[in-house]
């Protein structure tokens, strides 16, 4: 899926909703692209996001 953020606006917009084509591309500040992944790897991410902290420290 696809989602988007226009310039000055916090609010992300669905493709699904009003797909991207239909925008003026100057108007478009990010575009995110939502992927399901598996639970095994949000926990190393969140692993190495706990390790990085504790060499902050």
């Amino acid at each position: 899926m696809l989602a988007y953020q226009m310039v000055g606006s916090n609010k992300l917009f669905s493709d699904i909703e009003f797909p991207i084509q239909n925008v003026t591309v100057e108007k478009i500040e990010k575009v995110f692209k939502l992927v399901e992944i598996e639970m095994s790897e949000v926990e190393n991410l969140a692993g190495k996001a706990r390790n990085l902290k504790d060499e902050k420290s």
